[in-house]
């Protein structure tokens, strides 16, 4: 049983990793924390909460993971969306919001935690290990760090989504969203000597999720299925455009990486290497690119090497997401 901390940018690939983990029977969401990226920290808030209902979570419940909202603004202080709303939706679920409006959920959503202080408190007051995934910027944990740099000592592992190694970046020729939009927190996370396994756009673009992957969940009539047939429908039209596919098809970024999170079996498929990772934060045409030194010998690094997955069971993947959605 893998205890867990999400933070996340709900986005569609962020809704996708969430049901998954909430409806998963190999892990335990000891706490939720949501950061601008690919909409709002507010819009992200909101939209974990959709995902409660829909999953018929009551937020009432004490036994329910508690909730926080996080930073809005990157550690710089500037926004830097890259095109979030129209891969997103103006929802951030691809415009599903008509599927919710029989929960009349409020449009301010106040969270009685702040994002910082639940992930300090959740790691520190924990038993059990703690593994921290993170599915959007960094903003928060980089806070968290320099806030309680004991943090570091505590955590079992940090699953991060982000960063482009050997391929090329989706929001300029070099960098990946997450690590784009806050390029400082970043560099702080990767120097932090953290336990940290990248799954970067080297393998997470490496495979297409289609209609007929996921036929036998669009198949099936339910609000978690129905939401997921529209919200992805749109993502894989969208990503069809934007990539140049000749069919509708959409990458599943976030949920690859909390599947690799939640499943010891998935965990074995995976390919990994071993580098130590920085980020660049000044270049004029290569801020947010993460650059792992390649080297054979590198030179000594006062921090600790990230190990970063470049390949994994594809088609196992989609049994086990089609398996969790379906149970």
């Amino acid at each position: 049983m893998e205890n867990i901390i999400l933070d996340c940018d709900p986005g569609i690939d962020d809704a996708i990793a969430i049901i998954l983990a909430l409806k998963s029977k190999n892990c335990k969401i000891k706490a939720i924390t949501t950061v601008t990226g690919n909409t709002y920290s507010e819009v992200g808030t909101r939209n974990v909460i959709k995902l409660f209902y829909l999953l018929g979570i009551d937020w009432f419940a004490i036994e329910r993971p508690p909730i926080a909202e996080g930073s809005k603004l990157p550690l710089s202080g500037r926004m830097n969306f890259a095109g979030s709303k129209q891969v997103h939706g103006l929802d951030g679920f691809g415009n599903t919001e008509d599927l919710f409006d029989e929960y009349k959920i409020p449009k301010k959503i106040q969270t009685e935690y702040d994002a910082m202080d639940l992930i300090d408190s959740t790691v520190s007051e924990s038993e059990e290990p703690i593994t921290l995934v993170t599915l959007g910027p960094l903003t928060n944990i980089a806070r968290v760090i320099e806030k309680d740099p004991s943090i570091i000592r505590k955590l079992k592992k940090v699953i991060i989504m982000g960063g482009a190694i050997e391929v090329p970046g989706n929001v300029s020729p070099g960098a990946e969203f997450n690590i784009y939009t806050d390029p400082e927190a970043a560099r702080t996370i990767f120097l932090s000597g953290l336990p940290i396994l990248l799954v970067p756009l080297d393998v997470t673009k490496r495979y297409t999720l289609t209609k007929n992957d996921i036929s036998e969940i669009i198949d099936v009539d339910s609000p978690v299925t129905n939401f997921i047939n529209k919200a992805l429908s749109y993502y894989m039209r969208i990503t069809r455009i934007r990539e140049g596919f000749e069919e509708d098809a959409c990458f599943l970024h976030d949920a690859l990486a909390m599947g690799i999170a939640i499943d010891e079996r998935l965990r074995k498929t995976i390919k990994t290497k071993r580098y130590f990772v920085d980020v660049e934060t000044k270049g004029l045409l290569s801020s947010g690119q993460t650059i792992a030194d390649r080297r054979r010998v590198p030179e000594f690094k006062e921090y600790g090497a990230t190990d970063i997955c470049l390949d994994i069971d594809f088609p196992k993947f989609v049994k086990f997401l089609t398996r969790i959605i379906l149970d």
